[in-house]
């Protein structure tokens, strides 16, 4: 595991130091870059923002537990005597709730 880190750090200084070492460095990276944008300033000044507009999220209440699931749960526990079983019956019963059906 060692080796494939210092591998791939290897891979990473060559890959960034590259252009700089083997291209025209600096120089090459700022000719990439347009001169002048005059087009988009004017654009942008044009552009009259308006605020934006509020979003409203309805969300309905949460439903009541199902007592299916309740009861489930409490014929489910009774059996369960370590800490273990009675924490993955408490998941089953938060599936349960959230879905309507007690999972397998």
């Amino acid at each position: 595991m060692r080796n494939a880190f210092i591998c791939v750090a290897v891979m990473l200084a060559v890959f960034l130091s590259w252009p700089f070492v083997f291209g025209q460095g600096a120089a090459g990276v700022r000719a990439a870059q347009p001169k002048t944008v005059t087009t988009a300033s004017v654009q942008l000044a044009a552009l009259d923002p308006a605020p934006p507009a509020r979003i409203s999220l309805t969300v309905p209440p949460p439903a009541p537990p199902r007592a299916e699931c309740a009861r489930g749960f409490r014929h489910r526990i009774a059996g369960c005597s370590t800490g273990r079983c009675r924490a993955a019956l408490a998941t089953k019963r938060d599936l349960c709730d959230a879905t309507g059906n007690w999972p397998r």
